[in-house]
């Protein structure tokens, strides 16, 4: 009998399956089948062939500076694994370039850029820097707040009709009495290419600087050796003749914009010292940098890269520079990885593969490019520092990925799509895709923490991960930029079913940008449920409307049950759970959570619709509570108190305190007295399971069934155990 077990093992497995090892100080010339025999590189990897039921394990400790592309797919049962072995830290394949050593760099010493020293601005009818004159009028009188010497000063200058000649800004001294002294004048600037009104900002500067004395009073006067006729100057505020050519400084703003009243603005600068800065050449640009971890912040010019943490590309000489003072930037034992390939793992038209257990970071896009593969397993890796997305699938189906670290991702200066993701997954085909995504840790994201997209996804479940700190870019440029969802599923086809029957439960999302958890016209049957949305839309300021734990754009049939929707007190208005004007959730229902809302700014909804539904959504046995009180909600595009929201709208509702354990803690477990235990209805046997108050994100999330809490369902996502009854616990 133990013969024919063994036998019946043997002809289950696959005859010609091999484990291949691979490993710092091997041989590429070598066999591969043992850790004596290990190949070196993953160039070799790429360049073989493998069998379905193979493994390729990689040592730990070992790291290498190459892209894996899996040349090979498995079967159905007999999947090729792409591993670990051996003891220490997991083993890291990185898509960057290290630059650790100060011989990487060279030390170039540039000019240094402009300091802005001192702002004037005058305004009122005496107002005037006067063109040729040498009588100093208290329109431009200036006081210096520091000891300098000018090199720049900018204005708003503008010519009327044909003028020829030059114009320069006169720096005047303050005497006791009339005449003043003239103590410098900055380089001439050609009044032939002057804009004519309203004339362009000009740079004023000066050759041999003008030394300034602080808390002394100086002149600054537009001067030139251009010939006008100045018969028709009225002087002060007055007019000029339109039909007299001559130059002037224009009444403007702080920020160039024309003045509704009389102002004159000017900017006094001085030339910052001389820039310490260094480079190195690279044959391949890097998207971004890392200093000790830590993204670098890229800047425009070079006279910009003036502090320490900030990056200039000089493409024209293919160089990459950083500011240091004195000393390679590497002194100090700081370490810089910088982005040179498109990915470290690419799987391409690859069929059942599995990586489980590998380190990926600093890729130039993606850290794991997915394309047109189906069956994948990702597992137990630590994914971060792309510049993209850690994750990004590209057409496939039936993928899981579990059990992961993804971070700090997405760090395009661009405003961020739906591949800065943590995990973005999409498709433009047909679905279902079928994808299990579940008990990742996703943190520190450019754009979404999970990103569902299009048919690619319809079938997908997403369930006990924790999300984090999203839409954290040091390149962001405004506020446009902070498109930091927790969870985003989004369907680019308003008027075709593309997404669909789409799972969203048990996961913790905290902390984001904006919205906890954003809808985009999905349909049939999206099902959200045992989940705790908190502390949403604290740093995003792209639009009101993802202030919001939950973002309805035109979601129809939706079943939203036993979540947590919680924000805190703080400034600002803020919305649980919003539906915006123009869309609709016709169809949905929403039952058994918990709206908590800490804002008490007027305008902060715990419920907010923004339009009137054909069909209306279904509340019911939810708890709402408001710090605002009053009209805290708005029900088809109308205000409404809890007393006049009317029959059909939480009729078997609560407003009244939660009383959570320790929200501020972020723990949402039920204190004894709250009005959520048993206060809840049953939803059937599909979502029976609520969250246990052992549970710890994402690894250890235990769940057990409402028909053993106690008399009826809870309220919320967690479960209050009745101690007169055994639960049935659930580990997930």
């Amino acid at each position: 009998m133990r013969r024919l077990l063994a036998l019946l093992i043997l002809l289950a497995a696959p005859a010609w399956a091999a484990t291949y090892y691979v490993k710092n100080g091997g041989s590429d010339a070598a066999t591969g089948l043992s850790d004596a025999l290990a190949w070196e590189t993953i160039a070799k990897v790429n360049g073989s062939s493998f069998s379905p039921g193979d493994s390729i394990l990689f040592k730990k400790d070992s790291t290498w500076r190459e892209q894996l592309t899996v040349p090979s797919s498995g079967t159905n049962g007999s999947p090729i694994m792409f591993g670990a072995y051996g003891t220490g830290a997991d083993p890291i394949i990185l898509g960057s370039i290290n630059k650790d050593a100060a011989e990487d760099w060279t030390e170039d010493e540039v000019p240094g850029g402009y300091s802005t020293v001192e702002t004037f601005t005058e305004t009122g009818s005496a107002a005037d820097f006067r063109y040729g004159s040498n009588v100093i009028g208290s329109g431009n009188e200036w006081v210096a707040t520091a000891s300098f010497s000018v090199t720049r000063v900018i204005c708003q200058v503008y010519k009327h009709g044909t003028v020829t000649g030059n114009i320069w800004v006169e720096v005047w001294d303050s005497a006791t009495s009339a005449p003043n002294a003239k103590i410098g004048q900055s380089d001439s600037v050609s009044l032939v290419g002057l804009a004519d009104n309203p004339g362009a900002v000009t740079n004023f500067d000066f050759s041999t600087p003008v030394a300034l004395t602080n808390s002394s009073t100086y002149y600054f006067i537009l001067s030139g050796d251009c010939a006008v006729d100045w018969s028709n100057y009225v002087g002060g505020m007055g007019t000029w003749d339109t039909a007299t050519p001559y130059p002037r400084m224009w009444t403007h703003t702080a920020t160039w914009a024309s003045a509704t009243t009389h102002m004159f603005y000017m900017i006094i600068q001085e030339t910052l010292a001389t820039l310490d800065l260094w480079y190195w050449t690279y044959s391949t640009a890097p998207n971004m940098g890392w200093r000790d971890g830590v993204p670098m912040t890229w800047v425009a010019t070079q006279a910009a890269c003036d502090a320490v943490g900030k990056l200039w590309l000089d493409t024209g000489n293919t160089r990459l520079y950083t500011y240091c003072d004195g000393a390679a930037p590497t002194v100090g034992s700081h370490t810089f990885e910088f982005p040179q390939r498109d990915a470290t793992i690419r799987i391409a038209t690859k069929h059942y593969i599995t990586v489980d257990g590998l380190e990926c970071a600093y890729s130039n896009s993606y850290d794991l490019w997915v394309s047109s593969s189906n069956y994948l397993t990702v597992t137990n890796c630590n994914i971060n520092r792309p510049y993209l997305s850690g994750v990004y699938l590209n057409s496939g189906s039936n993928a899981t990925i579990t059990y992961n670290d993804v971070s700090y991702t997405g760090h395009s200066s661009n405003v961020p799509t739906l591949d800065h993701a943590g995990i973005a997954l999409t498709e433009s085909g047909v679905g279902p895709a079928a994808h299990l995504v579940a008990h990742n840790h996703v943190s520190h994201t450019g754009r979404s923490g999970i990103c569902l997209y299009d048919s690619g996804t319809s079938g997908s479940t997403v369930e006990y991960n924790k999300i984090h700190d999203t839409a954290e870019n040091p390149n962001d440029v405004g506020d446009a930029h902070k498109l930091g969802y927790g969870i985003q599923i989004y369907n680019s086809s308003p008027n075709e079913n593309l997404l669909s029957n789409t799972i969203i439960r048990y996961n913790y999302v905290y902390d984001t940008a904006m919205a906890s958890f954003v809808l985009f016209n999905t349909t049939d049957t999206t099902a959200v449920y045992g989940n705790i949305f908190s502390n949403a839309g604290n740093t995003g300021g792209y639009a009101a409307d993802y202030k919001t734990n939950f973002y309805i754009d035109t979601s129809t049939n939706l079943v939203i049950y036993n979540n947590v929707f919680y924000q805190p007190a703080g400034t600002g208005t803020w919305t649980n759970i919003r539906v915006i004007a123009g869309t609709s959730m016709e169809g949905a229902i929403i039952k058994n959570n918990i709206f908590y809302n800490g804002r008490s700014a007027a305008g902060s909804y715990t419920y907010q619709c923004d339009v009137a539904h054909t069909s209306d959504p279904t509340f019911d046995y939810n708890l709402h509570y408001s710090a605002m009180g009053g009209a805290f909600l708005k029900i088809e595009n109308a205000e409404q108190t809890w007393a006049t929201r009317g029959a059909g709208f939480e009729d078997a509702g609560v407003n009244a305190d939660p009383l959570f354990t320790n929200a501020a803690g972020g723990d949402f477990t039920l204190a004894a007295g709250s009005p959520c235990i048993d206060a809840g209805v049953d939803l059937g046997s599909t979502y029976q399971l609520g969250l246990m108050p052992a549970s710890s994100w994402p690894a250890s999330v235990l769940t057990g069934s409402q028909y053993n809490a106690g008399q009826k369902w809870e309220g919320g996502a967690y479960l209050f155990p009745n101690k007169r009854q055994s639960l049935i616990i659930v580990g997930k």
